[in-house]
């Protein structure tokens, strides 16, 4: 008899595995998604406690807190199980996606390609596409038009809605300007509308008793005052409107504004700080100042905040050469109080005589430092797009940064020159073509010199045969959102001289099954 064959025999049986299935239940809810699917494979104890629907409810919950996902995305009693876990797994899943794509393959192909029944030419101002806000979770959209805001539900998943008409409707001719943030209990979205220099209005979708929480009147005089820009938070609006800046509360009716010294080009809110670009290209930080009481809010304007004296407590010269600059941040939703992750900040330098540039920063508290947040150096890379794209530029229009496990991710309108073949077929083929690209960074690493060179991975998103439109320099004329791979997107449609314009929705992660 074979020697081995006699040992395995005489060998003892294997133990039974210690844990019982409720004691893995537990463990795998202090787990992440990821993780969880990895414990199905160990044993069977494992793999039944995997299938349980407590353990996908409490790691999409998770999910959705962590990310600062939108709570109403995902309809948790009516979710089977198996939706439970494809929601749960799909950040990580779009975010492995894109860091294992090769372009040497070309372009990613979207699971699912259709048009959203919406008015997006432009014969005209008063119906121009003006914007586009895709709400953390990708299921609602909103866009924005010369006539009004409208509110529309894409489905959740393999989910999508039959006959997609606006969820919402706000018709108010002559708005200008939007921007959209939750509220405080992640249930509600604040809504920011301006109407030619007239007022800012906000709105509460998702609580009927209180649709509209304020208005402020911006008082425009000639040739003095331009509006320029908002940033909206869950209670607050930070309003740049030349030459002050101005910061209002309307939950707690307090606020304040102060003057400039220096145009600015660009400005963007991280934590208790504001961070802007100057036309003498600093990259200036300001403290945001304690507001001070208003009166009631019925009636209230710009001006009857009160004027503080607030400079820039700390400011660093931006890349040398450069003929601009935009600054991304992380995420209003990624901003809340109660996420402990550091904030961060991407400064995309567009060259004049050689490639685009990108700086990341980690917005950061200093003990001992004047400044209540401070911009720290995390890593920079001589080719925004990477070492796979390396003539590519930069073309203006970023969507925020968010962070997904251990990486940062943010879409950008850029030009591809590699693929020449493709998209535009009008455009010179030595400036390449305009494309939607998604890019990866590491999240950054205190132990690394400041100045180390990171390696961002991109991806251009925009699907074959596409011609993407957008504004150069615009913001928020496209849109993707990396917990669900949904990007949305205009594109031109019929012969050139007669186009029409459509917006798309392209579905990048497909729904596996079991």
């Amino acid at each position: 008899m074979d020697v081995s064959r006699t040992q395995a025999m005489q060998a003892p049986p294997p133990k039974p595995f210690p844990l019982t299935e409720d004691v893995m239940i537990h463990v795998m809810k202090y787990s992440r998604p990821e993780g969880i699917q990895a414990l199905r494979g160990t044993n069977h104890v494992g793999y039944y406690a995997s299938h349980t629907r407590s353990v996908w409810l409490d790691a999409l919950e998770r999910v959705v807190e962590s990310y600062g996902i939108f709570v109403p995305t995902f309809p948790l009693s009516q979710m089977s199980t198996l939706d439970l876990e494809r929601a749960a797994l799909a950040p990580s899943r779009v975010l492995q996606a894109l860091q294992q794509h090769d372009s040497q393959e070309g372009k990613p192909l979207p699971h699912r390609n259709y048009t959203l029944p919406c008015q997006a030419t432009f014969p005209g101002l008063d119906n121009r596409l003006f914007s586009l806000h895709l709400v953390p979770g990708g299921r609602f959209l909103f866009t924005f038009t010369g006539d009004g805001v409208y509110l529309w539900d894409l489905g959740y998943g393999g989910n999508i809605p039959q006959g997609l008409t606006p969820l919402a409707t706000l018709n108010t001719p002559g708005l200008w300007w939007m921007d959209v943030a939750p509220s405080a209990n992640g249930r509600e979205l604040v809504v920011a509308v301006m109407k030619l220099l007239d007022l800012i209005s906000f709105f509460n979708i998702g609580s009927p008793d209180r649709p509209r929480v304020g208005h402020l009147d911006v008082l425009h005089e000639p040739q003095r005052e331009i509006f320029l820009e908002i940033h909206l938070t869950q209670d607050t609006v930070h309003l740049y409107c030349e030459p002050f800046i101005a910061v209002w509360n309307w939950v707690n009716n307090t606020g304040g504004r102060w003057n400039l010294r220096r145009h600015l080009s660009k400005i963007s809110v991280c934590n208790e700080s504001m961070i802007a670009v100057d036309l003498n290209d600093d990259i200036c930080v300001w403290d945001l100042p304690s507001p001070s009481e208003l009166p009631s809010l019925t009636g209230l304007g710009v001006t009857d905040l009160r004027t503080i004296e607030n400079i820039p407590k700390y400011s660093f010269p931006a890349p040398g050469n450069h003929k601009d600059i935009s600054l991304l941040r992380t995420s209003t939703w990624q901003q809340k109080p109660d996420l402990s992750s550091d904030r961060h900040l991407c400064a995309i330098a567009q060259q004049r005589y050689k490639e685009d540039s990108l700086s990341l920063y980690s917005i950061k508290s200093v003990p001992g430092f004047p400044l209540k947040t401070l911009p720290v150096p995390a890593g920079r890379c001589g080719l925004v797009y990477g070492k796979e794209m390396p003539a590519s530029q930069f073309e203006g229009g970023a969507t925020a940064i968010n962070r997904i496990n251990d990486s940062l991710i943010f879409s950008t309108g850029g030009r591809a020159v590699f693929c020449v073949d493709q998209g535009f077929g009008y455009l010179d083929e030595e400036h390449g073509h305009s494309e939607l690209v998604a890019t990866v960074l590491p999240m950054p690493d205190p132990s690394l010199p400041a100045l180390h060179e990171i390696k961002p991975k991109s991806v251009i998103l925009t699907p074959e045969c596409h011609n993407v439109v957008h504004g150069r320099g615009e913001k928020n004329q496209f849109a993707f959102c990396p917990f669900s791979g949904r990007l949305v997107y205009m594109t031109t449609v019929g012969e050139r001289g007669s186009w029409d314009v459509e917006l798309r929705i392209a579905d990048y992660l497909w729904t596996p099954t079991r």
